[in-house]
């Protein structure tokens, strides 16, 4: 697995939990056990996805881990950016997508979510945070039959069904520009999140065989 602080299961759980209760309107706030069941489904559901040829080509080998997930019996470990493609999964799924289709969304934008994720946390502190994912269209079919992300002057190119845009102002110009009437599109701000689970991880206590103690 790649370099980096490494977290177990029981302290993403945990992390993911305080990410949760600071959403507006999420039961699973409410539910430490819904949670899990829904990073339980995420989990297994990435072990699983298939995706079709054009996609598999240009997707992660996992949407939320480096390397295999850990099978039955085994202790998994997640990295910083591990935990922040589960917590824009768990987003995805609230929003009432498929288990399947958020992993194997994840599995494609997780390349260059990495870039965005790591220029995030290069930032200067009173530099605006903001980035987005935009979801082009209300489903992912597109997506994940061919598999296009764009990022950074790629997202400009001509629209993708998903892109990346690490400043407002690139969103704002994609939308005024290029976003036609009548169309449907998911946003999602995913700089705040890199920088809050920066923070609640740097917290984390040892937990072991992913048994959190929520409070």
């Amino acid at each position: 697995m790649a370099g980096g602080q490494l977290y177990g299961r029981g302290q993403v759980e945990w992390a993911l939990a305080r990410m949760a209760a600071n959403k507006r309107g999420w039961q699973s706030a409410r539910d430490p056990a819904l949670l899990k069941l829904r990073i339980k489904r995420l989990l297994d559901a990435d072990r699983l996805i298939e995706l079709p040829r054009p996609a598999e080509a240009k997707a992660a080998p996992y949407a939320f881990n480096e390397e295999a997930p850990a099978g039955k019996g085994g202790e998994a470990s997640f990295t910083g950016f591990d935990v922040y493609c589960l917590w824009l999964g768990l987003r995805l799924l609230h929003l009432g997508f498929k288990q399947s289709e958020v992993a194997g969304a994840m599995r494609l934008v997780r390349p260059p979510l990495r870039r965005a994720y790591a220029a995030i946390l290069r930032r200067p502190a009173k530099d605006d945070y903001r980035a987005f994912l935009v979801l082009r269209g209300a489903d992912l079919t597109e997506l994940l039959r061919s598999g296009s992300v764009g990022h950074g002057r790629l997202a400009f190119a001509f629209p993708r069904p998903a892109m990346i845009f690490e400043t407002v102002g690139k969103l704002f110009l994609f939308l005024g520009g290029e976003f036609l009437t009548d169309q449907e599109a998911i946003v999602l701000e995913i700089g705040g999140a890199a920088l809050g689970l920066r923070g609640i991880l740097a917290q984390a206590p040892e937990i072991k065989r992913g048994r959190p103690k929520l409070q």
